[in-house]
């Protein structure tokens, strides 16, 4: 109330935060009774002059008349006064902002409520194009909160922190109980999947970095169809969410945690992690740019070897690096059980009778 800012602008935020953040004796529907010039207790505001009155109220002291708040003084005679004891009212001389550590519970919807008075308080200071630089964080924070694939974030999970990554290493009362631990993403859009994919990982980077005997818990991710969240585009990427994957890639080894990525498209992976890669098992490619791609992060293959890839039959594979001492062809075994991963029988099955029942 007391900037330099014009009086519309003061009433307009001041009306922003009361509508939002209120208690029972700071609302602007809130009668008070101040004393005025002549020590008279008052409970209405001259107006126009004094030949007219209005109840007072926060919300009729903040009215503007003329380009002037016709009862600034008097809220703020009210704001500022005194109980019996002589303590301030509404102020906290000893009040300090709450700290909270990183893993501390919090309430979603809180954040709406936090962010909107972060943004009134900055402007409140002068600071009128806070909203503008915070445009982006606004919309993605309306973006996580209107969507329903992000509805899991609002639950209040109350399984520990520790043993929920005991469960993704496979731990049961700190003893072994599973060797391998599959994670299902595949009704995700690519973008949770992205941020599910790096918070798991980072929760089990970050524990195997803790551990007191380092690389004592060998870990080995498998990220199958990588190219949905180790996107090399930075458009692709979620808050920067798959940065996590670049440092595992260059620091993880010495903590024990390892990658095996699948992609069809390896133009599209991360050229940081992929750096990182020691072996590759390549099936038949016949994009161009996949192609260069394979030949710019394998420098030490031959153009001979590179023009084999489109040619490869099916269920084969080339394998080259520090695990093989020359590149090899090799033929996949069989998968048992086999995965239904057939090619659809097009000639087969475009062509059916009218009156044919069809299971969809």
């Amino acid at each position: 109330m007391r900037d330099e800012t014009s009086s519309p602008s003061k009433k307009d935020r001041i009306f922003s935060i009361l509508r939002k953040f209120n208690t029972e004796d700071i609302k602007l529907t809130k009668p008070f009774t101040y004393i005025d010039s002549y020590g008279t207790s008052q409970s209405t505001i001259p107006f126009d002059h004094g030949n007219t009155s209005k109840p007072a109220t926060i919300e009729n002291a903040l009215f503007v008349h003329f380009g002037e708040m016709i009862g600034t003084e008097l809220l703020h005679g009210y704001l500022e006064s005194e109980d019996d004891n002589g303590n301030k009212r509404f102020f906290q001389d000893s009040f300090q902002m709450p700290s909270y550590d990183k893993d501390s519970k919090f309430d979603f919807e809180k954040i709406d409520d936090a962010l909107e008075l972060a943004l009134l308080y900055e402007e409140a200071h002068g600071n009128r194009h806070i909203r503008d630089y915070c445009s982006s964080l606004i919309t993605r924070y309306k973006s996580i909160k209107e969507r329903h694939d992000f509805a899991f974030i609002k639950e209040n999970n109350s399984m520990p922190k520790e043993t929920y990554i005991a469960k993704l290493l496979g731990l049961s009362e700190r003893k072994k109980a599973n060797q391998i631990i599959i994670l299902n993403l595949d009704s995700l859009d690519d973008e949770l999947v992205e941020l599910v994919s790096s918070v798991i990982s980072r929760l089990i980077f970050d524990k195997l970095r803790s551990l007191s005997a380092r690389n004592s818990y060998p870990v080995n991710l498998v990220l199958e169809e990588a190219h949905r969240y180790i996107s090399n585009d930075p458009q692709r990427s979620f808050l920067k969410s798959n940065l996590i994957f670049e440092r595992i890639a260059k620091e993880g080894r010495k903590y024990g945690l390892f990658f095996i990525i699948s992609s069809q498209r390896p133009s599209e992976l991360s050229r940081t992690v992929l750096s990182q890669c020691n072996n590759f098992i390549v099936h038949r490619i016949q994009n161009p740019e996949d192609l260069s791609h394979i030949r710019q992060i394998t420098p030490h293959i031959s153009e001979t070897t590179l023009k084999k890839l489109p040619s490869i039959p099916t269920q084969h594979a080339l394998v080259f690096g520090s695990a093989v001492n020359i590149p090899t062809l090799f033929r996949v075994n069989d998968a048992s059980p086999r995965p239904r991963s057939d090619n659809s029988e097009i000639s087969k099955n475009w062509f059916i009778d009218k009156d044919q029942v069809i299971n969809i």
